[in-house]
This record gives C-alpha cells, sequence and structure tokens, in this order.
C-alpha cells in the first residue's frame, strides 16, 4: 500500500474510534506538519501506520487535557510520544509561563512512563534523515542485543560509549580524559 493510502485509511479509522475533543481535533486540525512527519520520517523507518495514535490524550497534573500529536505504543511494552513542533509556537511566540508549562509537561510525561521524541517541524521538513537516524539511535536502547561474554568487551563498550558522550569536547579533551594528551606529548605527536 502507498503512503497516501495508508494515511487516509489511518484517518478515517481514528476518526471513527473517537469521540467528544479527540475526535474534533482530528476533523479539524491542519496536519501538516504531523503527515510530513508521518511521510517523510516514519514511513522510511516503518513502512506501516500500525500502532501508531493520533492526537492522543493525556491529563495532566492539573486535571487539563493535553494532546500529543502522536503516541505510537512500541513493541518494547514502551509509549514514545512523538512531538512535531514548530518553532513560532514553541520557540518565538513563548513567553515564560509557556516555557515553564512547557517544560513541566514533559518532565510530568516523562514521570508518568512516557518517552517524548520531540522533532523540529523544520527537520521534518527539510532534512527527514536527521529525524531518521536519531529516533533510530533512540529506539536503539530498547533494543535487546546479545550481551558480550568476553570481560574484556565491557570495558570497550563502555569506553566507545563515553567517548560518544564526550564528541563534543573535541578530541583533544578525549585525549586529554584518556590520559593519552601526555602519551602523545612524549611521542612528539602533540
Amino acid at each position: 500500500m502507498e503512503f497516501e493510502q495508508a494515511y487516509e485509511k489511518f484517518m478515517n479509522v481514528h476518526v471513527e474510534l473517537r469521540g467528544g475533543e479527540r475526535k474534533a481535533r482530528l476533523l479539524n486540525r491542519n496536519f501538516h506538519g504531523e503527515k510530513l512527519f508521518l511521510s517523510n520520517v516514519w514511513w522510511v523507518l516503518s513502512g506501516n501506520l500500525d500502532n501508531l495514535h493520533p492526537e492522543f490524550e493525556i491529563t495532566d497534573w492539573r486535571g487539563r487535557s493535553y494532546f500529543a500529536d502522536f503516541a505510537w505504543k512500541s513493541p518494547w511494552n514502551v509509549t514514545i510520544l512523538f512531538e512535531i513542533k514548530g518553532y513560532n509556537t514553541h520557540v518565538r511566540d513563548m513567553d515564560r509561563k509557556g516555557f515553564d508549562n512547557e517544560t513541566n509537561r514533559e518532565l510530568f510525561l516523562q514521570g508518568i512512563g512516557y518517552r517524548v521524541a520531540p522533532l523540529s517541524y523544520d527537520n521534518v521538513c527539510n532534512h527527514p534523515e536527521i529525524c531518521i537516524t536519531l529516533l533510530r539511535l533512540f529506539f536503539s536502547q530498547f533494543q535487546s542485543v546479545e550481551a558480550p561474554t568476553d570481560p574484556s568487551l565491557f570495558g570497550e563498550k563502555e569506553l566507545i560509549k563515553y567517548a560518544l558522550r564526550l564528541a563534543c569536547m573535541g578530541l583533544l579533551g578525549l585525549l586529554g580524559l584518556l590520559g593519552l594528551l601526555g602519551l602523545l606529548g612524549l611521542l612528539g605527536l602533540h
């Protein structure tokens, strides 16, 4: 099935299943950014729209409804909320109170067990390959892999993970942390 056919079927099924505000939001909202996410990113990753739920309603700590763009019931028993965030709404036009509410909401969602995957509209539209790569990395933490049995590989794996975390420090900072900067100096390579 092609994306457009799958999308039409997906939306029709969810409109039929919903009532109240969730149904109204599905019928009345402009889903431009959300549809771009589905076609440019999600369809490329999965080839289907299975287990995705648009306009997923969650009640926050104040008793107010919040609607995530999409919730995905992943095969790892984790529900991931996808947020397609436009610059104007989520940055330029946001005041301090809105910013506080946004950060509180995201922390609340994490606290009650959801994982939030925010994606910028600009990346979804213009650089979907970045979104795809980052989502693959994000999903990899849930995928099980066979643990190494050779104890020497434990340290190697941790060193690689640590190096990736510190990559923003640059090569010299990383070498210094690993104690290799002095060694390079002794060898005349610094």
